[in-house]
């Protein structure tokens, strides 16, 4: 039996190469992701160790459709806490005040219990779920709840820092970031 010839991939389309560990053969893709501004060079990205040819082909297409409806993110291992903390936070123009808040609100109440998620990973559903957990239980000193204010506040704080990370390409736009940007008024907490 001779060996099937392989079908090359055009231009723009990626590529999958085979490599060898210790543990067998595994998989890699690479594709360009578009420049982000006019003139600008395309950025190549690796990705390694798919099991399978068949995997890393079905990941491959994934990531060249959402480069075409302009969803693709860079992978990263990005965590919300470290998003906040080492990106969002020192690039606020804010008054001291204001800053000030941010930093205490994130600190105490939003990186102890959803800092460790990566931020590709934070769902609307987690993020509800916070909000009703500060609600019942989210007093630093651990005597309570926090007002429907606060947990209102901390949402502002969360949503403006989701809505500079979709800005800056760590997470893909979502129905409901896009509904928030036009100037919607975002839904009332209840106690």
């Amino acid at each position: 039996m001779t060996p099937r010839k392989r079908k090359r991939r055009a231009a723009g389309e990626g590529c999958i190469s085979p490599y060898k560990t210790k543990d067998g053969v595994r998989y890699l893709i690479k594709y360009q992701v578009p420049a982000r501004f006019e003139g600008g060079p395309s950025e190549p990205v690796l990705t390694r160790g798919f099991l399978t040819e068949k995997d890393a082909a079905a990941e491959l297409r994934r990531r060249l459709i959402a480069i075409e409806q302009a969803r693709h993110v860079k992978p990263t291992n990005l965590t919300v806490g470290g998003y906040l903390d080492g990106e969002f936070l020192p690039a606020l123009r804010l008054k001291p005040s204001t800053e000030a808040s941010y930093r205490k609100n994130i600190r105490l109440h939003v990186i102890p219990h959803i800092g460790s998620v990566p931020l590709r990973a934070l769902t609307g559903q987690r993020l509800t779920a916070l909000y009703r957990k500060l609600e019942t239980e989210g007093r630093a000193d651990g005597a309570g709840g926090l007002s429907a204010r606060t947990v209102r506040y901390i949402h502002t704080i969360i949503r403006r820092a989701l809505v500079e990370a979709v800005e800056n390409e760590h997470i893909a736009v979502t129905r409901r970031i896009r509904r928030s940007r036009r100037g919607r008024r975002m839904p009332r907490l209840r106690r």
